[in-house]
């Protein structure tokens, strides 16, 4: 039980602290009435104090996954920070050698920085928002496997893969037996996708598109995916977007770009050529042959204050 709720917190948030863990269980288990005190003072109650914290994490060292990343301080990460990870613990060793002792101020000291680990800084983004927190426990657990995410815009990924790639999929599916079929091959690649996405932290996405899509098609490309043109690459980009924009990442602690409002990568916009307005004693003059080039969110230059595209450009449609 304890090693799915290990990875569903670390697919659901890619950094934890052993003791939020422990909150969420007692949160998830309260409502298991198997897990009440059946006798005593503390009848109907959960077991909490410090103590079944320590057996808590002590669980978790001995559950875990070998490839889970789990902190000296008590966090646990995804797997993406293993290499992280274990320059950090190459950096500790380094220091404990210099100082010849492990204490309390070392360890200040060591960890006074926390956005020097990339995981680290993970945690320091993402709490500045509300954990995500699933209606109930069975919905909790699904994320234990992965490749759990079934919004509009996965399956609608999904079927664009299934539609225009299957003949290099079912390539894919010959030289490895671990599959199935084919669906089984469009769920690994999603995940992939998934693990990609989740795993671009910074606090400023743009800097980061470039390398984002380099990623994303070294990934397609494993799979013998290819786009023959940058355009056809393009009619891709609107179901990559659209997934990337709802599905939980680890930024925001959980919840999806569109659950917090914000987008992590924005569609380019194409300009529209509109007409000018002029203005004349104080009021717009509708008739003019003149033309400028404007963005469908920027402001409409009839002066009404809203978007072009919930203004004239809506009307115009």
């Amino acid at each position: 039980l304890i090693k799915n709720y290990i990875d569903a917190a670390v697919n659901l948030y890619g950094v934890v602290h052993s003791s939020e863990l422990f909150e969420i269980v007692i949160n998830y288990e309260k409502f298991e009435k198997k897990n009440y005190r059946s006798f005593g003072p503390y009848k109907n109650t959960i077991c909490y104090n410090p103590a079944t914290l320590s057996f808590f994490i002590f669980n978790i060292m001995l559950q875990a996954d070998e490839d889970i990343v789990k902190t000296i301080d008590g966090f646990i990460a995804h797997k993406v920070y293993l290499e992280d990870f274990e320059e950090e613990m190459y950096d500790f060793q380094e220091l404990a050698s210099e100082k010849g002792v492990v204490n309390e101020q070392m360890l200040q000291e060591f960890f006074s920085d926390p956005d020097e680990r990339e995981y680290r800084h993970l945690y320091t983004i993402a709490e500045k928002y509300e954990r995500y927190l699933p209606e109930n426990k069975e919905e909790f657990l699904k994320y234990a496997d992965d490749s759990y995410e079934e919004s509009e815009a996965v399956r609608a990924l999904k079927d664009y893969l299934s539609d225009n790639f299957s003949h290099e999929l079912l390539l894919y599916l010959d030289e490895d037996e671990e599959y199935n079929d084919v669906g089984d091959v469009i769920n690994e690649l999603v995940s992939k996708l998934w693990t990609i996405t989740t795993y671009f932290n910074d606090d400023d996405f743009d800097s980061d598109y470039d390398e984002f899509v380099a990623e994303v098609r070294e990934t397609l490309e494993f799979f013998y995916i290819t786009f023959k043109s940058d355009n056809e690459f393009k009619s891709f980009l609107p179901y990559l977007l659209d997934f990337v924009n709802s599905v939980r990442l680890w930024i925001y602690n959980g919840h999806s770009a569109a659950e917090v409002g914000e987008e992590v990568f924005k569609r380019e916009e194409e300009s529209i050529e509109v007409p000018i307005y002029p203005v004349k004693n104080g009021k717009v003059a509708p008739i003019t042959t003149a033309s400028i080039a404007i963005f469908p969110t920027a402001p409409c230059p009839c002066g009404s204050g809203l978007k072009y595209k919930d203004c004239c450009g809506k009307k115009k449609g």
